[in-house]
């Protein structure tokens, strides 16, 4: 449980920071031509496909992943442009699952959530993020490693306590795309 919270908080830092249009503020947005809610009319791909061309003309890098929130995936798979030709990706072919890719890109799914009051409320919903992994930034301790040691003498115990910090940075800003309005 204790490694899962963690987990959830670092992915919490991390979508938070892609998204932090006020600080990077050079971070590339693009809405969607239409909700992908709207199954009949919504074209996920091109929505993609401008999003990632405003990456390859601002930072002259090529994307290779977009992260969805995990309602924001299930409309986009469904979307008619899409479903009438998942049958014929290779993936669905050879092992019967639904594509992990959209032009080019590794789809990644958050199911990040936080709280308010008593509602858990998805972290990553509406908005799709384009980038370059390994690319656009890092992982950093924010604050330095920290130990300490408690020595019980009556059972002869020394238990060592630690804990760092880790928040990520943008680096590279104009290496993201912020796909929104997308549910």
């Amino acid at each position: 449980m204790i490694a899962n919270k963690i987990r959830m908080n670092v992915e919490r830092d991390l979508l938070t920071a892609l998204q932090d249009t006020t600080t990077y503020t050079t971070i590339n947005t693009r809405s969607g031509s239409s909700l992908w809610t709207t199954v009949s009319s919504s074209d996920p791909i091109k929505d993609a496909a401008l999003a990632k061309n405003d990456v390859q003309t601002t930072e002259f890098v090529v994307p290779d992943s977009i992260i969805l929130g995990s309602t924001d995936k299930t409309y986009m798979t469904i979307s008619d442009n899409i479903r009438d030709t998942i049958q014929y990706t290779s993936d669905y072919t050879q092992t019967g699952i639904l594509m992990e890719f959209l032009m080019g890109l590794r789809l990644y799914t958050s199911t990040a959530i936080y709280k308010s009051g008593s509602s858990d409320i998805a972290l990553l919903s509406g908005t799709g993020i384009i980038l370059k992994r390994g690319y656009v930034g890092e992982l950093r301790e924010s604050e330095p490693y920290m130990a300490y040691t408690d020595y019980d003498k009556r059972t002869k115990v020394l238990t060592i306590f630690g804990s760092r910090i880790i928040k990520p940075i943008v680096i590279r800003p104009k290496g993201i795309c912020l796909l929104t309005n997308v549910s």
